[in-house]
Protein backbone atom coordinates (compact mmCIF):
# COMPACT_ATOMS: atom_id res chain seq x y z
CA UNK A 1 0.00 0.00 0.00
CA UNK A 2 2.97 2.31 0.50
CA UNK A 3 3.82 2.23 -3.20
CA UNK A 4 2.71 4.92 -5.63
CA UNK A 5 0.72 7.79 -4.14
CA UNK A 6 0.02 6.15 -0.80
CA UNK A 7 2.21 6.10 2.30
CA UNK A 8 2.42 4.39 5.65
CA UNK A 9 0.52 6.14 8.42
CA UNK A 10 1.48 7.32 11.93
CA UNK A 11 5.16 6.42 11.35
CA UNK A 12 6.77 7.39 8.05
CA UNK A 13 9.86 8.94 6.49
CA UNK A 14 10.58 12.53 7.41
CA UNK A 15 10.29 13.44 3.71
CA UNK A 16 6.63 12.37 3.85
CA UNK A 17 5.60 13.61 7.31
CA UNK A 18 7.49 16.93 7.09
CA UNK A 19 8.09 17.34 3.34
CA UNK A 20 10.21 20.10 1.87
CA UNK A 21 7.53 20.35 -0.80
CA UNK A 22 4.03 18.94 -0.54
CA UNK A 23 3.49 15.78 -2.57
CA UNK A 24 0.90 13.04 -3.04
CA UNK A 25 2.31 10.88 -0.25
CA UNK A 26 2.43 13.72 2.27
CA UNK A 27 -1.18 14.64 1.44
CA UNK A 28 -2.23 11.00 1.88
CA UNK A 29 -0.43 10.86 5.23
CA UNK A 30 -2.06 14.05 6.53
CA UNK A 31 -5.53 12.98 5.37
CA UNK A 32 -5.14 9.66 7.18
CA UNK A 33 -4.07 11.52 10.30
CA UNK A 34 -7.19 13.70 10.07
CA UNK A 35 -9.41 10.62 9.84
CA UNK A 36 -7.65 8.98 12.77
CA UNK A 37 -8.25 12.20 14.67
CA UNK A 38 -11.97 11.42 14.67
CA UNK A 39 -11.33 8.74 17.32
CA UNK A 40 -8.01 9.91 18.79
CA UNK A 41 -7.74 13.53 20.09
CA UNK A 42 -3.93 13.43 19.99
CA UNK A 43 -4.02 12.61 16.27
CA UNK A 44 -6.45 15.50 15.67
CA UNK A 45 -4.04 17.87 17.43
CA UNK A 46 -1.09 16.67 15.33
CA UNK A 47 -3.09 17.00 12.10
CA UNK A 48 -4.08 20.53 13.07
CA UNK A 49 -0.44 21.54 13.66
CA UNK A 50 0.71 19.97 10.38
CA UNK A 51 -1.83 22.07 8.48
CA UNK A 52 -0.22 25.26 9.81
CA UNK A 53 2.42 26.50 7.33
CA UNK A 54 4.31 28.54 9.95
CA UNK A 55 4.62 25.57 12.31
CA UNK A 56 5.75 23.33 9.46
CA UNK A 57 8.49 25.80 8.57
CA UNK A 58 9.69 25.93 12.20
CA UNK A 59 9.83 22.15 12.32
CA UNK A 60 11.85 21.98 9.09
CA UNK A 61 14.43 24.36 10.54
CA UNK A 62 14.71 22.65 13.92
CA UNK A 63 14.31 18.96 12.99
CA UNK A 64 17.82 17.62 12.38
CA UNK A 65 16.76 14.34 10.80
CA UNK A 66 17.62 12.79 7.45
CA UNK A 67 14.76 12.69 4.91
CA UNK A 68 14.90 8.86 4.92
CA UNK A 69 14.64 8.54 8.71
CA UNK A 70 11.21 7.58 10.05
CA UNK A 71 9.47 9.90 12.47
CA UNK A 72 6.23 9.97 14.44
CA UNK A 73 4.45 12.04 17.08
CA UNK A 74 4.24 12.31 20.84
CA UNK A 75 1.71 14.44 22.75
CA UNK A 76 2.29 15.12 26.46
CA UNK A 77 4.49 12.03 26.70
CA UNK A 78 1.99 9.80 24.84
CA UNK A 79 3.34 8.16 21.69
CA UNK A 80 0.75 8.27 18.93
CA UNK A 81 1.55 4.78 17.66
CA UNK A 82 0.69 3.42 21.14
CA UNK A 83 -2.84 4.82 21.03
CA UNK A 84 -5.41 2.27 22.30
CA UNK A 85 -7.72 3.35 19.47
CA UNK A 86 -5.26 2.77 16.64
CA UNK A 87 -5.78 -0.93 15.91
CA UNK A 88 -9.57 -0.91 15.64
CA UNK A 89 -9.54 2.28 13.56
CA UNK A 90 -6.83 0.89 11.28
CA UNK A 91 -8.76 -2.30 10.52
CA UNK A 92 -11.82 -0.37 9.35
CA UNK A 93 -9.94 2.44 7.58
CA UNK A 94 -7.65 0.10 5.67
CA UNK A 95 -10.57 -1.69 4.03
CA UNK A 96 -11.55 1.60 2.42
CA UNK A 97 -8.24 2.00 0.60
CA UNK A 98 -7.80 -1.64 -0.43
CA UNK A 99 -8.02 -2.29 -4.17
CA UNK A 100 -11.05 -4.42 -5.15
CA UNK A 101 -10.33 -8.13 -5.04
CA UNK A 102 -10.78 -10.28 -8.12
CA UNK A 103 -11.06 -14.03 -8.33
CA UNK A 104 -12.99 -16.89 -6.77
CA UNK A 105 -13.37 -17.29 -3.03
CA UNK A 106 -11.61 -20.18 -1.29
CA UNK A 107 -11.20 -21.28 2.34
CA UNK A 108 -8.09 -19.69 3.89
CA UNK A 109 -5.73 -22.43 5.09
CA UNK A 110 -4.87 -20.33 8.16
CA UNK A 111 -8.27 -19.12 9.38
CA UNK A 112 -10.72 -21.36 7.52
CA UNK A 113 -12.71 -18.31 6.40
CA UNK A 114 -13.66 -17.72 2.78
CA UNK A 115 -11.24 -15.32 1.13
CA UNK A 116 -9.86 -14.18 -2.19
CA UNK A 117 -6.40 -15.82 -2.09
CA UNK A 118 -3.29 -13.69 -2.40
CA UNK A 119 -1.56 -14.17 -5.74
CA UNK A 120 1.85 -14.20 -4.04
CA UNK A 121 2.57 -14.37 -0.32
CA UNK A 122 5.06 -11.93 1.26
CA UNK A 123 8.55 -13.24 2.00
CA UNK A 124 9.85 -14.05 5.48
CA UNK A 125 13.00 -12.28 6.63
CA UNK A 126 15.85 -13.22 8.97
CA UNK A 127 17.24 -16.38 7.36
CA UNK A 128 20.19 -14.78 5.57
CA UNK A 129 22.68 -16.22 8.09
CA UNK A 130 21.42 -19.75 7.33
CA UNK A 131 21.36 -19.66 3.54
CA UNK A 132 18.51 -17.24 2.94
CA UNK A 133 18.31 -14.01 0.94
CA UNK A 134 18.74 -10.56 2.44
CA UNK A 135 15.41 -9.52 0.90
CA UNK A 136 13.59 -12.50 2.44
CA UNK A 137 12.52 -16.02 1.52
CA UNK A 138 9.18 -17.39 0.34
CA UNK A 139 7.23 -19.53 2.80
CA UNK A 140 4.52 -20.28 0.22
CA UNK A 141 5.81 -20.56 -3.33
CA UNK A 142 4.41 -22.18 -6.48
CA UNK A 143 6.66 -20.93 -9.27
CA UNK A 144 7.16 -24.31 -10.96
CA UNK A 145 4.60 -26.75 -12.45
CA UNK A 146 5.85 -29.52 -10.14
CA UNK A 147 4.64 -27.51 -7.13
CA UNK A 148 1.13 -27.07 -8.53
CA UNK A 149 -1.83 -29.42 -8.56
CA UNK A 150 -5.19 -29.69 -10.35
CA UNK A 151 -4.19 -26.96 -12.78
CA UNK A 152 -4.16 -24.25 -10.12
CA UNK A 153 -1.91 -21.23 -10.51
CA UNK A 154 0.34 -19.61 -7.92
CA UNK A 155 -1.14 -19.26 -4.43
CA UNK A 156 -4.44 -20.83 -5.46
CA UNK A 157 -2.68 -24.10 -4.56
CA UNK A 158 -2.52 -22.94 -0.94
CA UNK A 159 -5.07 -20.11 -0.55
CA UNK A 160 -4.40 -17.68 2.31
CA UNK A 161 -5.91 -14.29 3.06
CA UNK A 162 -3.74 -11.20 3.09
CA UNK A 163 -4.61 -10.43 6.72
CA UNK A 164 -3.87 -13.94 8.00
CA UNK A 165 -0.62 -14.24 6.05
CA UNK A 166 0.43 -10.82 7.31
CA UNK A 167 0.01 -12.06 10.88
CA UNK A 168 2.02 -15.22 10.19
CA UNK A 169 4.79 -13.24 8.53
CA UNK A 170 4.96 -10.76 11.43
CA UNK A 171 5.13 -13.62 13.94
CA UNK A 172 7.85 -15.49 12.02
CA UNK A 173 9.90 -12.34 11.45
CA UNK A 174 9.83 -11.70 15.20
CA UNK A 175 10.60 -15.29 16.23
CA UNK A 176 13.38 -15.74 13.67
CA UNK A 177 15.10 -12.49 14.64
CA UNK A 178 15.62 -13.75 18.21
CA UNK A 179 16.20 -17.41 17.33
CA UNK A 180 19.68 -18.91 17.86
CA UNK A 181 21.51 -20.84 15.15
CA UNK A 182 21.86 -24.60 15.48
CA UNK A 183 24.08 -26.31 12.87
CA UNK A 184 23.16 -24.00 10.01
CA UNK A 185 19.49 -23.77 11.00
CA UNK A 186 17.45 -21.25 12.97
CA UNK A 187 16.03 -22.83 16.14
CA UNK A 188 12.60 -21.20 16.38
CA UNK A 189 10.33 -22.04 19.29
CA UNK A 190 7.20 -20.77 21.04
CA UNK A 191 4.45 -21.91 23.40
CA UNK A 192 0.67 -21.78 23.14
CA UNK A 193 0.53 -19.65 26.29
CA UNK A 194 2.76 -17.24 28.19
CA UNK A 195 5.79 -18.89 29.79
CA UNK A 196 7.91 -17.05 32.32
CA UNK A 197 11.47 -16.62 31.03
CA UNK A 198 12.94 -18.51 33.98
CA UNK A 199 10.69 -21.49 33.19
CA UNK A 200 11.68 -21.69 29.51
CA UNK A 201 14.29 -24.48 29.31
CA UNK A 202 15.60 -23.21 25.99
CA UNK A 203 16.10 -19.66 27.17
CA UNK A 204 17.16 -19.40 30.79
CA UNK A 205 19.19 -22.60 31.13
CA UNK A 206 20.61 -22.09 27.62
CA UNK A 207 20.39 -25.85 27.15
CA UNK A 208 21.62 -25.75 23.59
CA UNK A 209 24.65 -23.59 24.31
CA UNK A 210 23.82 -21.19 21.53
CA UNK A 211 25.57 -18.10 22.81
CA UNK A 212 28.45 -16.31 21.09
CA UNK A 213 29.19 -18.24 17.85
CA UNK A 214 32.72 -16.83 17.75
CA UNK A 215 33.62 -18.30 21.12
CA UNK A 216 35.25 -21.72 20.69
CA UNK A 217 34.33 -24.42 23.12
CA UNK A 218 37.28 -26.05 24.86
CA UNK A 219 36.63 -29.23 26.81
CA UNK A 220 39.84 -28.68 28.82
CA UNK A 221 38.90 -25.13 29.84
CA UNK A 222 38.26 -24.80 33.57
CA UNK A 223 34.71 -23.92 34.51
CA UNK A 224 35.49 -20.72 36.39
CA UNK A 225 32.34 -18.85 35.48
CA UNK A 226 30.63 -19.36 38.83
CA UNK A 227 27.97 -16.77 38.13
CA UNK A 228 26.80 -18.54 34.97
CA UNK A 229 26.89 -21.92 36.70
CA UNK A 230 24.82 -20.64 39.61
CA UNK A 231 22.22 -19.19 37.27
CA UNK A 232 21.94 -22.48 35.43
CA UNK A 233 21.59 -24.45 38.67
CA UNK A 234 18.95 -22.03 39.93
CA UNK A 235 17.06 -22.30 36.65
CA UNK A 236 17.09 -26.09 36.83
CA UNK A 237 15.81 -25.99 40.41
CA UNK A 238 12.94 -23.76 39.27
CA UNK A 239 12.21 -26.11 36.39
CA UNK A 240 12.18 -29.07 38.79
CA UNK A 241 9.81 -27.17 41.04
CA UNK A 242 7.49 -26.58 38.10
CA UNK A 243 7.36 -30.31 37.37
CA UNK A 244 7.02 -31.25 41.05
CA UNK A 245 4.18 -28.78 41.51
CA UNK A 246 1.89 -30.93 39.34
CA UNK A 247 0.95 -32.67 42.60
CA UNK A 248 -0.22 -29.42 44.15
CA UNK A 249 -1.60 -27.90 40.96
CA UNK A 250 -0.02 -24.52 41.68
CA UNK A 251 1.38 -24.07 38.16
CA UNK A 252 -1.06 -26.12 36.13
CA UNK A 253 -1.14 -23.43 33.44
CA UNK A 254 2.56 -23.83 32.71
CA UNK A 255 2.41 -27.63 32.79
CA UNK A 256 -0.51 -27.63 30.35
CA UNK A 257 1.44 -25.55 27.85
CA UNK A 258 2.25 -26.93 24.41
CA UNK A 259 5.62 -26.16 22.84
CA UNK A 260 6.28 -25.75 19.12
CA UNK A 261 9.72 -25.97 17.52
CA UNK A 262 10.76 -25.18 13.95
CA UNK A 263 14.20 -25.74 12.46
CA UNK A 264 14.40 -23.34 9.51
CA UNK A 265 16.94 -22.47 6.85
CA UNK A 266 16.90 -20.70 3.50
CA UNK A 267 17.40 -22.58 0.22
CA UNK A 268 17.10 -20.99 -3.21
CA UNK A 269 14.98 -18.11 -1.98
CA UNK A 270 12.56 -20.41 -0.13
CA UNK A 271 12.03 -21.19 3.54
CA UNK A 272 13.11 -24.77 4.21
CA UNK A 273 11.36 -26.38 7.20
CA UNK A 274 13.98 -28.88 8.36
CA UNK A 275 11.94 -30.12 11.31
CA UNK A 276 8.74 -29.39 13.17
CA UNK A 277 8.15 -30.68 16.69
CA UNK A 278 5.39 -30.10 19.19
CA UNK A 279 4.49 -31.59 22.55
CA UNK A 280 3.69 -31.03 26.20
CA UNK A 281 5.80 -28.73 28.34
CA UNK A 282 5.95 -31.25 31.21
CA UNK A 283 7.22 -34.00 28.91
CA UNK A 284 9.77 -31.60 27.43
CA UNK A 285 11.23 -30.78 30.85
CA UNK A 286 11.42 -34.44 31.84
CA UNK A 287 13.12 -35.44 28.57
CA UNK A 288 15.68 -32.64 28.80
CA UNK A 289 16.54 -33.77 32.34
CA UNK A 290 16.79 -37.37 31.08
CA UNK A 291 19.15 -36.26 28.31
CA UNK A 292 21.51 -34.66 30.81
CA UNK A 293 21.40 -37.65 33.16
CA UNK A 294 22.06 -40.16 30.38
CA UNK A 295 25.13 -38.25 29.17
CA UNK A 296 26.54 -37.44 32.63
CA UNK A 297 30.29 -38.16 33.00
CA UNK A 298 32.37 -38.65 36.13
CA UNK A 299 35.27 -36.19 36.41
CA UNK A 300 38.60 -37.94 35.65
CA UNK A 301 40.16 -36.51 38.81
CA UNK A 302 37.41 -37.75 41.15
CA UNK A 303 35.83 -34.32 41.52
CA UNK A 304 32.24 -35.44 41.11
CA UNK A 305 30.44 -35.12 37.81
CA UNK A 306 31.80 -33.09 34.92
CA UNK A 307 30.01 -29.86 34.07
CA UNK A 308 27.27 -30.76 31.54
CA UNK A 309 28.13 -29.75 28.00
CA UNK A 310 25.62 -27.87 25.90
CA UNK A 311 24.23 -29.47 22.77
CA UNK A 312 26.45 -27.42 20.46
CA UNK A 313 29.56 -28.55 22.34
CA UNK A 314 28.42 -32.18 22.13
CA UNK A 315 27.73 -31.88 18.42
CA UNK A 316 31.29 -30.60 17.92
CA UNK A 317 32.41 -34.02 19.22
CA UNK A 318 30.79 -35.55 16.14
CA UNK A 319 33.25 -33.81 13.81
CA UNK A 320 36.74 -35.07 13.10
CA UNK A 321 39.18 -33.23 15.32
CA UNK A 322 41.23 -30.49 13.65
CA UNK A 323 43.75 -28.54 15.68
CA UNK A 324 43.12 -24.77 15.71
CA UNK A 325 39.93 -25.20 13.71
CA UNK A 326 38.60 -21.68 13.16
CA UNK A 327 35.64 -22.75 11.05
CA UNK A 328 34.16 -25.22 13.47
CA UNK A 329 30.68 -23.65 13.35
CA UNK A 330 30.66 -23.60 9.55
CA UNK A 331 31.54 -27.30 9.63
CA UNK A 332 28.67 -27.96 12.02
CA UNK A 333 26.23 -26.50 9.54
CA UNK A 334 27.64 -28.34 6.53
CA UNK A 335 28.53 -31.74 8.00
CA UNK A 336 25.79 -32.27 10.60
CA UNK A 337 22.72 -30.64 9.07
CA UNK A 338 21.53 -34.08 7.98
CA UNK A 339 21.55 -35.73 11.42
CA UNK A 340 20.97 -32.76 13.76
CA UNK A 341 17.15 -32.81 13.35
CA UNK A 342 17.14 -36.54 14.23
CA UNK A 343 19.33 -35.86 17.27
CA UNK A 344 16.99 -33.09 18.39
CA UNK A 345 13.97 -35.35 17.95
CA UNK A 346 15.62 -38.02 20.09
CA UNK A 347 16.33 -35.49 22.85
CA UNK A 348 12.88 -33.92 22.87
CA UNK A 349 11.08 -37.26 22.63
CA UNK A 350 13.32 -39.17 25.04
CA UNK A 351 14.15 -41.65 22.26
CA UNK A 352 17.27 -43.28 20.84
CA UNK A 353 19.99 -41.38 19.05
CA UNK A 354 20.61 -42.36 15.42
CA UNK A 355 23.46 -44.82 14.73
CA UNK A 356 25.35 -42.07 12.89
CA UNK A 357 26.03 -40.42 16.26
CA UNK A 358 28.00 -43.42 17.53
CA UNK A 359 29.92 -43.71 14.26
CA UNK A 360 30.86 -40.04 14.25
CA UNK A 361 31.73 -40.02 17.96
CA UNK A 362 34.16 -42.91 17.41
CA UNK A 363 35.66 -41.09 14.44
CA UNK A 364 36.19 -38.01 16.63
CA UNK A 365 37.94 -40.07 19.33
CA UNK A 366 40.24 -41.70 16.79
CA UNK A 367 41.08 -38.38 15.12
CA UNK A 368 42.04 -36.88 18.47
Amino acid sequence: LAKGKKSNIIVEKRSVVIPDEENAKSIFFRNALVEFGQVEPDAALCAEKLSNADILEQIRKRLDVKPTNRVSFMVDGRKLHNSPHLLEWWKKWRQGIMPPKKGDLAPCLITGELTTPMATAPSVKGLRVVGGHASGDALICFDKPAFCSYGQKQAANAPVSETAMGAVKAALDELISDAPILCGMKFVHWYDQDIETENDPFFDVNFFGLGNPNQKDDEDEEADDNDTAEREIAARIRADQVIASVKTGTTAGTLDAIYHILLLSGVGGRVMVRRYEMGEYETLQKNLDKWNRDLALVHPYAQGLCKPLKLTARLIRLLKYQKNDRKIFERLGKELSGITPAVLTAILGGGRLPDAVAIRALSYIRSK
